[in-house]
Order: C-alpha cells, then structure tokens, then sequence
C-alpha cells in the first residue's frame, strides 16, 4: 500500500507544481518504487529515521530531498548520460527539463554530504541544483 493525496493539479500548471499531486504520487514515487533497489533504499530511510537523533533526521531528510525528490543517476549502460530518479522530476515537465539541460549544476552524492545538509531547498520553485548517484 502506498499513500497518495487526492489533490490533481489545475490545468495551468500541468508543466511544474509546487505542491504534490496525485501525478506527483503515483507517476513520481509510486513507479520508483517497482525498482527494488530504490525501494529498498526508501525502506531503509524509514528505518534510519525511526532511530536517528534529530540532527540526523535533518541530514537524511536533506538527503532524501536531493535524491528522491530532485534527484538524477547515471545510466549503468552509459555513464556519461544522467537520469532522472526523483519524484518532483518525474512527474514535472518543467523541473526534468530543467535537470537534463547540460547547464544545470551536477554534484555527486559522494562528495561532502555536509554540504548538502547546508543547502537551501527549493520547494516552491524548480530545483536548480541537482545530485546525481550512482547507476542504480
């Protein structure tokens, strides 16, 4: 079972929403999570969250966000090629077409997760900064 609002965004803004959906839902996170990988890392976030400190849910969230929201991989088959993995991507034409233009900001997962903690995060407007993992 999966939750999803019942909310369906007006037909003005069918290109980017600011507020989840039940496209966000299903066509976002719903379809990810038929990958067992990505679904197994869902879980484990839930896990994590259930016996961190509060500092740490901070990071995780933050993680979250620039993965399962925002968030790209790169293709196993080809390595120079980015996907897209988040939710906010994958069910907004505007935020996708944003993180696959070859100008948008790149930073690996790897690199200093600190940073990321201390990164603002856009919820009410497309994300313009994206972290890319590894092939899933």
């Amino acid at each position: 079972m999966y939750p999803a609002t019942q909310i369906m965004r007006h037909k003005d803004s069918v290109a980017y929403s600011f507020e989840p959906d039940i496209i966000h839902d299903v066509f976002g996170h719903q379809a990810c999570l038929l990958i067992p990988e990505v679904n197994q890392l869902h879980h484990k976030c839930g896990l994590a969250s259930i016996v961190s400190e509060p500092h740490e849910r901070e990071l995780l969230s933050a993680i979250f966000w620039f993965t399962f929201e925002v968030g790209l991989c790169w293709d196993s088959e080809d390595p120079s090629q980015r996907k897209l993995l988040g939710g906010s991507l994958l069910s907004g034409i505007i935020d996708s077409q944003v993180a696959m233009d070859p100008a948008t900001k790149l930073e690996p997962l790897e690199s200093d997760l600190s940073k990321i903690l201390f990164t603002d995060i856009q919820y009410s407007d497309v994300q313009r900064r994206h972290i890319v993992c590894k092939p899933l």
